[in-house]
């Protein structure tokens, strides 16, 4: 989970709950990835960047899902046929807390890396589309 200070950071939309609301409810965003270190020498090592969604702030509902989300490492290692490896560099996601026709008012980075020795430094900020 992403954290600040060594505390959990959460981001509170303040949007309702109406999807149809696109003024009111409807939160996109882009989350910047920075990327500043990564070690990926035993060929198996990637980190899941999420962004998760919940109804409540502490995320302990019965509501949480994930709203968009990145694989970074080495090519063998990500689904999907991937041929290029990653590495420090920034990478971009876009999304929105509707997921479903169900608004997720409160958002966080949720960061699992997987392999034989995976280490990864990076950052993630989330930003309001339009501002």
């Amino acid at each position: 989970v992403g954290q600040v200070g060594g505390s959990n950071k959460i981001l509170d939309t303040g949007s309702g709950s109406d999807p149809a609301d696109t003024d009111g409810a409807k939160f996109v965003f882009d989350a910047m990835v920075r990327v500043s270190a990564f070690d990926f020498t035993d060929t198996d090592e990637v980190a899941h960047v999420i962004i998760d969604g919940s109804d409540d702030a502490a995320f302990s509902g019965a509501k949480i899902d994930e709203l968009c989300k990145i694989t970074v490492g080495d090519a063998t290692a990500k689904t999907g046929g991937a041929t290029e490896d990653d590495g420090v560099g920034t990478y971009v996601l876009s999304g929105t807390n509707v997921r479903n026709e169900t608004v997720y008012r409160y958002m966080r980075a949720n960061i699992i890396v997987a392999g034989t020795s995976p280490s990864i430094t990076l950052t993630v900020n989330l930003h309001k589309r339009g501002d």
